[in-house]
Parts: structure tokens; sequence; C-alpha cells
């Protein structure tokens, strides 16, 4: 049994292994490809040259990667697919007065309970800071969802 060749779909490895002569399997390898720097950048560049984020929705987010790369004290960043794609569109968003419901207090009364929590709390209150500006509860609970997820995740807790 040999890799024959892979593929790379929704940040998975899509693996296909020849199992003798004409025979292959597909295998679904769960490790997820951590996010760097450099593919945030083509992402938001992607979106800002399509006018989906503004210039500030895109300054704001490589800001808070790095705030985050450093406060894990890596240079990769695990499961960060959906918080780098809500935080850039959450912040357009405000920035042209659309408002959102946030996610069920169930869920946010969850979150709090977390070990990560308060430092999900420090990163959300980064990205006020250097917005210059207050965000609705709304995106604030997300935000606070999507942090808290991605440090447990890369921290290895819950």
């Amino acid at each position: 049994m040999s890799i024959k060749k892979y593929h790379i779909i929704n940040k998975k490895i899509i693996l296909i292994i020849e199992r003798g002569i004409g025979r292959e399997k597909t295998k679904l390898c769960t490790k997820e490809i951590p996010m760097t720097i450099e593919e945030l950048i083509t992402r938001l560049t992607i979106l800002r040259d399509q006018d989906v984020i503004n210039e500030q929705a895109y300054e704001v987010t490589n800001m808070a990667f790095e705030k985050l790369t450093e406060s894990l004290q890596s240079d990769v960043v695990i499961q960060a697919e959906m918080l780098f794609t809500h935080l850039p569109s959450a912040l357009t968003r405000i920035a042209e007065g659309e408002d959102v419901e946030g996610p069920p207090g169930e869920t946010i009364a969850e979150i709090i309970e977390s070990n990560y929590f308060s430092l999900a709390k420090q990163h959300v209150d980064y990205i006020e800071r250097v917005w210059k500006d207050v965000l609705p509860k709304a995106e604030v609970d997300y935000l606070l969802l999507h942090y808290t997820t991605v440090i447990a995740v890369n921290k290895g807790g819950n």
C-alpha cells in the first residue's frame, strides 16, 4: 500500500492510496492543516480585492491574527478558518451599519465556563482597541465563541 496522490479540500488532506495494481482507496486524514499568516493574507487579499471586506477590516484582522499567534507562541493556528473568515466580514458589516443576531444564550453561558474565556475576551478587547470602536454585543459574542474554540483547540483543552 502506498500513497499515490493527495488533495487538500477544506483544510483536510485527502489521500489516494494504491492498494495493489489498479486498486485505489480514498482516505480522509482528520488532521487539520494549520493556518499561517501567509495563508491569511492570501485569503484576506482575495476578499478585499473583490470588495467583500474593507481595508480597515483587512488590517485589523491581520493584527488580530498576529496577536493570537503571539499569545499561542506559534506561527500557525489550527482551526482558525471560521474565526478569520467571520472577523473581517463582521467588521465590514459593522462599518456598513448592518446588524446580526447573536448566538443563543445557552452557547454564551457555555463558553463563559471555558478555561480560555478570559483569554478570548482579551483578544476581543484588543480588536475593539485597534478597530477604535465598540463592537455590537452580538458580534462580540460570536467572536468570543470563535476565539474560545480556537484557543482551546490550540492549547489542547476545553
